[in-house]
């Protein structure tokens, strides 16, 4: 109803305003989702949070700025986005985690055993 050509360029890859109900779309729901139903009563929300919010968002930024060498599986990705989304997720999990123990809402653990989980988990998040 509203042309906004700024607005869809912001949030899609293509400049495609149709692509808005694909990605960005799925992308907003699984975070509703997961806030309703999982945000302060399991770690899985947090992860899934940490990962689409802080991971993802940092990997488009240096993916676009330093990723020149792009992954041999999927060409419109790069190593760096790749690496920035895995650390940042990975910190902004390990924040969460320790804010959300500290307040009480998660039963807490020493971070050299939540360390190994949360690599893996993040690691398989930033391979899908």
């Amino acid at each position: 109803m509203i042309s906004n050509p700024g607005l869809v360029n912001s949030m899609s890859r293509s400049g495609d305003k149709a692509e808005l109900l694909r990605g960005p779309l799925y992308y907003v729901a699984v975070l509703v989702g997961v806030t309703v139903l999982f945000w302060r009563d399991n770690p899985a929300g947090a992860i899934t949070v940490s990962m689409m919010c802080g991971g993802d968002g940092l990997a488009e930024i240096v993916g676009r700025r330093f990723g020149t060498r792009k992954l041999p599986w999927n060409s419109n990705k790069s190593w760096a986005g790749s690496a920035a989304m895995f650390f940042a997720g990975m910190a902004m999990a390990c924040g969460y985690f320790w804010l959300f123990c500290s307040l009480g809402y998660f039963e807490c653990f020493p971070l050299q055993l939540v360390l190994p989980y949360l690599a893996v988990v993040c690691g398989a998040c930033t391979l899908v």
